[in-house]
């Protein structure tokens, strides 16, 4: 009996002072897109955890990358890593990728966190149980969109309810517009929805049937490569100007697409709007900045002076963050060295963390969903920034903040004349002379008696 207590207490001392925390734990990280500074993020995160005494004190954590931007070749991955006894992968940046994995991830049992994925399949909990991300559903995106594209009608006028949707043929672009077409409701107008296939640069019917539909809000879900090539060809077709507004959705935002050196694409993009997460500004992340901008571009890229960090960027950084935090509970509940961890366990610890990322407060919900408000910004090729002018809530609805305002296309806070209408000749009986309105609107026609 006196031995049994004995290992009693061991064990409960072993428990509080993480004795029995194994020495290192392997987080994979499955990374989709190759951009530089998001491995920066993965290293900062990842050191931050691994100096920070008051998580997972006794145990290292080891990051192991792959950047394999097909799904294919991470299906095998997963299975080797089943046979690892790993339960845990960060990334999967693509919906179409993540939709693949997160069935595979429930077969075999490996939990996954995301930061970037936004389809609304991936809450679908029945399907994506061990499913996670600190990006939210996309579906929050579409309803921002379209209350701002209503408050603009509303507040403009004319030529802000009718509205073309272009969108890629993957998952990503399909769902959200889908999701677009079927919450415009009455007062908003889709009155062409076409549709390219991903990495093509033919554009030339799409653009074409978008003209011809007198269209002049086009919102456009693609992924941030195919930018350049369909504005391109838009402007080819006339399709971008001062009597245009194009709204994109997360990707083009939160990605460094627009720090290309093209001669065209960023000119091309003033006044563009964007649909985003709301990140409000923090003491954490004014520090991260900080430091972001104090390290050596040569050690870690994309990092240095004047540089900022995208939105993709600091949710990878928020995206390991909280993986670690859910591996700190596991390791307090004394589970952290079980030679497989469940991943519903993981599941259920990582949905129950919250804490101040670098990318404001980090919270998701039942779904493994992020819970956050939007923000619309503004993009200024002058500056290769973005600039939020609204935020939208589910309660408190579209918000355009007054101190704020939209620099448009034409490079004025003047919101664009969208009430463009076909041009006429007309005799004025008055002055006895023929004349030209080149608006469409400025004459009144009648006919005489």
């Amino acid at each position: 009996r006196m031995r049994f207590l004995c290992l009693v207490v061991l064990f409960v001392l072993c428990f509080k002072s993480y004795e029995c925390s194994p020495e290192t734990l392997t987080i994979p990280a499955v990374i989709n897109l190759p951009f530089p500074a998001y491995h920066s993020a993965k290293r900062l995160a990842i050191e931050d955890i691994n100096n920070d005494p008051h998580i997972l004190p006794s145990t290292k954590i080891v990051l192991e990358d792959h950047l394999i931007p097909n799904t294919p070749p991470i299906i095998t991955l997963m299975m080797d890593l089943h046979e690892r006894n790993i339960s845990v992968t960060v990334g999967n940046e693509y919906s179409g990728v993540s939709t693949q994995t997160g069935i595979v991830g429930a077969i075999f049992d490996i939990a996954q966190v995301s930061g970037l994925v936004t389809s609304p399949l991936i809450s679908d909990k029945t399907t994506y149980p061990y499913f996670n991300r600190i990006s939210a559903n996309g579906n929050g995106q579409m309803f921002a969109l379209i209350d701002s594209i209503r408050y603009y009608s509303q507040t403009v006028g004319r030529g802000w309810s009718e509205v073309a949707v272009i969108s890629h043929t993957l998952l990503f672009g399909v769902t959200l517009a889908e999701t677009f077409i079927e919450g415009a409701g009455n007062d908003i107008t889709v009155v062409t929805y076409q549709q390219f296939l991903y990495q093509s640069d033919e554009y030339d019917q799409e653009m074409r049937e978008i003209k011809t539909s007198g269209a002049r809000v086009i919102v456009c879900m693609l992924y941030a490569p195919a930018w350049d090539t369909l504005i391109a060809a838009a402007n080819e077709t006339g399709l971008v100007g001062d009597n245009y507004v194009w709204i994109t959705p997360s990707p083009l935002v939160g990605s460094p697409i627009f720090k290309r050196e093209t001669d065209v694409a960023p000119e091309l993009a003033r006044g563009l709007l964007g649909m985003f997460e709301y990140f409000p500004p923090t003491d954490t992340y004014t520090r991260f900045l900080e430091r972001w901008q104090q390290l050596d571009p040569e050690e870690y890229p994309g990092t240095g002076p004047g540089e900022f960090p995208t939105l993709y960027t600091r949710l990878s950084y928020d995206m390991f963050r909280l993986t670690c935090l859910a591996a700190n509970e596991i390791d307090k509940q004394g589970k952290l060295d079980l030679e497989h961890i469940p991943a519903e366990l993981w599941a259920e610890t990582i949905r129950k963390i919250t804490f101040e990322g670098v990318t404001g407060p980090v919270a998701l919900n039942e779904f493994g969903d992020r819970i956050t408000d939007y923000s619309q910004s503004f993009y200024n090729p002058d500056t290769g920034t973005w600039t939020i002018s609204a935020v939208w809530s589910k309660e408190g609805g579209f918000q355009p903040f007054p101190d704020v305002e939209v620099v448009w296309h034409s490079n004025s806070t003047s919101f664009p004349d969208l009430d463009i209408r076909e041009p006429f000749h007309y005799w004025s009986c008055d002055d006895k002379e023929e004349g030209y309105d080149g608006t469409g609107k400025t004459i009144s026609r009648q006919t005489p008696d």
